[in-house]
């Protein structure tokens, strides 16, 4: 809770017709503004346009003190105090809420009149209501003259207990105003304040008024959609005042309710950010994760030419490395000499094949016809050589070749011995790729 503050008093008006007393210096919309009079007692109470009268003391002498009260509004002008029907002095005193907002003044107050001649003032007791209350003490005197006639204020139940205003007029039998101010931290009894007055006759009023909306407001309600922390937080009386981040982070807030009519004026949360909940569609399946990060792949299905050839495993750890697919083959691996594991021969590869034995067929049955050719020619030749050197013929010619080279003429041996080499070479290479060829065609 915090007290009022004293703002400052306006310059005093004073006269036998109407008056006009200034605004404090320094004042605010929200300010209380205590209008304080001092009128002949038997004139009727007068009223002031935008002011609410509050109280009067009415001695049996000449002067009564009245106070009005307003709470202060941008635009303001000094207020007009119509004539009384005597003389009329009149000040405004301001006081401030500094939570910001207005200042109550508590139902209750004290009023006494003096009329005896002693000079020693007495204001009277008043029980606040609360704590920390700004007491204010108003008196008016008939005495016709300006300038002090007040001193020496004491009272030990307020702190900070100050005169605010002491002077006169001396229209129409004149009379002055005091006013005095003072600080009670809490509820109770405040006692009497004293003090001198240089005359007799008086007439005195004690109010106390409270800063508006004073007191822990509590603030009710889900606040948060989830559990974040809460911290940073001032919350003020009166117009409530939140400073410092609310929240560590973002998050939709809601449903606050403050106990009394009072303003947050500060935003809450940084921003307004909404989460939806992704929907999918009952067609649509999601299985898992498809890539842990921008470089993984799992679970890929390869479709080949046949059946479908499914790949496990990760496939990459990272951009660059391959490692762990395993392929299930349709056929069992065929090993050869080219290495080859897990093919298919196709319609195309087996017509090919076929092609080529009957390749292989046709040069087998030209290089047995071409090597007949080559021992019929050997033959021959042997023949003429054995009978131009007067050999016997013998019964297996390849086997004599040698010793027919040794007897017959260079060139006849030469080319005979050439073509044979030749025609057997070339059956014996045709004889091995065939057998090759064969083997494929079989296997395949």
């Amino acid at each position: 809770m915090t007290l009022p503050t004293f703002v400052a008093v306006g310059a005093p008006s004073g006269g036998t017709g109407a008056v006009t007393p200034g605004l404090p210096a320094g004042w605010a919309a929200d300010d209380c503004h205590a209008l304080v009079t001092n009128t002949k007692r038997a004139e009727a109470q007068v009223s002031v346009t935008g002011y609410t009268f509050y109280a009067a003391a009415i001695p049996t002498g000449d002067n009564k003190v009245s106070v009005f009260l307003r709470n202060a509004q941008s635009g303001d002008a000094a207020p007009t105090v119509p004539d009384s029907g005597d003389h009329t002095y009149a000040v405004i005193i301001g006081f401030r809420n500094p939570n910001g907002g207005t200042c109550t003044v508590d139902a209750s107050f004290a009023a006494a009149v003096v009329n005896a001649a002693s000079t020693a003032v007495s204001w009277p007791d008043l029980t606040t209501p609360g704590a920390d209350r700004m007491v204010l003490q108003v008196l008016a005197d008939g005495l016709d003259a300006t300038g002090a006639r007040f001193s020496g204020q004491t009272n030990a139940n307020l702190s900070n207990l100050a005169e605010r205003f002491d002077n006169g007029i001396t229209s129409n039998g004149g009379g002055g105003l005091v006013i005095v101010t003072g600080e009670k931290a809490t509820a109770g009894a405040i006692g009497n304040t004293a003090g001198t007055l240089t005359s007799a006759t008086q007439a005195l009023l004690t109010i106390s008024i409270e800063a508006a909306g004073s007191g822990s407001q509590a603030i009710t309600g889900a606040l948060f959609t989830d559990s974040q922390a809460f911290y940073g937080a001032t919350v003020a009386p009166g117009t409530v005042i939140i400073t410092g981040a609310l929240v560590s982070d973002a998050d939709a807030f809601y449903g606050a309710m403050v106990s009394a009519s009072y303003a947050v004026s500060a935003t809450l949360v940084a921003d307004s950010d909404t989460f939806y909940a992704a929907a999918v569609t009952a067609s649509n399946a999601i299985a898992g994760l498809l890539f842990t990060d921008p470089d993984t792949f799992f679970a890929a299905t390869i479709t080949a030419d046949g059946a479908t050839q499914t790949i496990t495993g990760e496939l990459f750890a990272n951009d660059n490395a391959f490692f762990g697919a395993t392929i299930a083959p349709e056929a069992p691996a065929i090993p050869n000499r080219g290495g080859f594991w897990g093919g298919r021969v196709t319609k195309r590869f087996r017509d090919e094949q076929r092609e080529q034995l009957k390749e292989a067929l046709r040069r087998e049955a030209e290089t047995t016809e071409l090597l007949g050719d080559a021992y019929d020619r050997a033959n021959g030749v042997a023949k003429v050589a054995f009978e131009a050197v007067g050999v016997p013929v013998p019964a297996s010619i390849p086997d004599s070749i040698v010793a027919v080279a040794r007897r017959a003429p260079d060139h006849i041996t030469t080319a005979l011995v050439n073509d044979l080499l030749r025609a057997i070479a070339t059956y014996q290479r045709q004889q091995l790729e065939e057998e090759e060829a064969m083997v494929l065609l079989l296997v395949a």
